[in-house]
């Protein structure tokens, strides 16, 4: 029995120390299989705290994306600049009135170049002549510090002067016409006078007739020469009543009127 007791009690114990390392080993591979998991950091880990911050691009109304260039800003000038005076006619080859020699011709200018200009199948009165002073007031009040356009007859391009020939034109007014038309020139200068004739002699010459007033003039009419007076003709002596029929002419009364033939007082008799 002894024997059979102690083989008992080491069977025992053999078991007991067995079954503890089976558990021991049981928890240690859980353990194991539980360390080769790969642990999700994104699951595991514990929310920031802090709020996410987004950049904010420096001018909010920029769509994400590449940005364009910008067009470049042209400089200021120092000091504010004036248009030319003929910037409205530059395009078209506008010249600037800066002088009226006289009724028919002008110098002008355009840039840096100055020209001078006989008008085109007119002629007006030259210094000295009359109707001089009226023809060139008129073409100064016409078109003096005005922008032209100067345009060629397609005949001679200078005269003899070096001037150039043009027509002077502001829109739709030629100022040529215009002095014929004012009695301030006459149409000369073209086919009439052995000249090529030019696109614009036939209403030039045709507003000459019109006027049928030639250059003006402000020289008043020279008064008549006066009768030689004899102060001895029976009128201008007492004696036998006369009248206007014995004489049978216009006659100068001095002195007193003798024979009443001075009924208007003017000096004259028989008038």
């Amino acid at each position: 029995m002894r024997r059979r007791t102690k083989g008992g009690l080491a069977g025992l114990a053999v078991f007991s120390v067995l079954a503890v390392m089976s558990e021991l080993g049981g928890d240690a591979g859980d353990d194991a299989s539980v360390a080769a998991t790969p642990v999700n950091a994104a699951e595991t880990a514990e929310p920031s705290r802090s709020p996410t911050r987004t950049a904010i691009p420096a001018d909010p109304t920029q769509s994400a994306g590449p940005t364009q260039p910008a067009e470049p800003t042209p400089a200021e000038p120092d000091e504010p600049t004036s248009a030319p005076a003929m910037s409205q006619n530059e395009a078209r080859g506008g010249w600037m009135v800066i002088d009226v020699v006289d009724g028919d011709t002008i110098d002008v200018a355009r840039g840096g170049t100055v020209e001078t200009v006989r008008l085109v199948g007119i002629d007006t009165p030259e210094q000295g002549e009359c109707g001089y002073g009226e023809a060139t007031a008129a073409l100064q009040n016409l078109i003096a510090g005005v922008d032209v356009q100067l345009t060629p007859p397609g005949t001679d391009d200078r005269d003899a002067y070096g001037r150039l020939l043009r027509y002077v034109d502001m829109g739709a007014i030629d100022a040529g016409y215009e002095q014929i038309a004012a009695g301030m020139a006459t149409a000369r200068y073209d086919s009439r006078d052995g000249y090529g004739r030019h696109p614009r002699e036939d209403e030039y010459i045709a507003a000459d007739e019109a006027t049928g007033r030639g250059y003006a003039c402000d020289e008043p009419e020279s008064a008549p020469a006066p009768e030689a007076v004899d102060s001895a003709e029976p009128w201008n002596q007492p004696g036998p009543d006369l009248d206007c029929a014995d004489i049978g002419r216009r006659v100068r009364i001095t002195g007193e009127d003798y024979h009443r033939l001075d009924a208007d007082g003017d000096g004259w008799g028989c008038d």
